[in-house]
């Protein structure tokens, strides 16, 4: 008899077991699961901060800059096959598509808006800083627009179809077709 009542201890135990270790199991697998994505966040944004600094270092079309947006878009790609979803810094959110070529578009049309904007308070609207920063924002625009058939405008912040920029250009003011005057913009 006491080994029928041993056998019968030994099953509620192992029974009781398991079900603490599949409980376990539940309760570890999301928290590794977040810490896997918070890892892909981090990973995400450091590629992104090295990026930002090497283009403002080197420039954008530098090897530095090319090479580390290719570690960027290699930590996008690893988060999206694990996840169906990468981190975009700069919405500070995560993003359910694969557009983050899109998303790089637009954040690069704002920052060559920005740098043509400052050479253009700085030295003057027809000086040479600003002409080439209006040519890196074509730049932009150009790339954005054999991708996407259209451009992203950082003023209005949306994306144009068609390739209109320069009328939009000329409707503000800007038109950067011509030569600098060097005798009205010295410093």
């Amino acid at each position: 008899m006491n080994t029928r009542r041993d056998y019968s201890r030994l099953g509620r135990t192992l029974v009781a077991a398991v079900m603490l270790s599949v409980l376990l199991a539940f309760v570890a697998v999301p928290r590794s699961q977040a810490d896997d994505r918070a890892n892909c966040q981090r990973n995400i944004e450091r590629a992104q901060a090295r990026l930002d600094q090497a283009i403002s270092r080197y420039g954008g079309n530098s090897e530095q800059a090319i090479d580390r947006w290719h570690q960027l878009n290699f930590e996008r790609e690893r988060c999206y096959k694990q996840y169906q979803g990468w981190w975009n810094p700069q919405d500070r959110q995560w993003q359910s598509g694969r557009e983050w070529d899109r998303y790089d578009c637009q954040r690069n049309a704002e920052q060559a808006q920005a740098r043509l904007d400052q050479a253009i308070r700085t030295y003057g609207g027809n000086s040479q800083q600003a002409i080439d920063r209006w040519h890196q924002l074509n730049y932009e625009r150009e790339r954005c627009y054999k991708q996407y058939q259209g451009w992203w405008n950082p003023q209005d912040r949306q994306w144009h179809n068609g390739r209109d920029w320069d009328r939009y250009d000329q409707e503000r003011g800007r038109d950067h077709d011509k030569k600098p005057d060097h005798d009205h913009d010295r410093h």
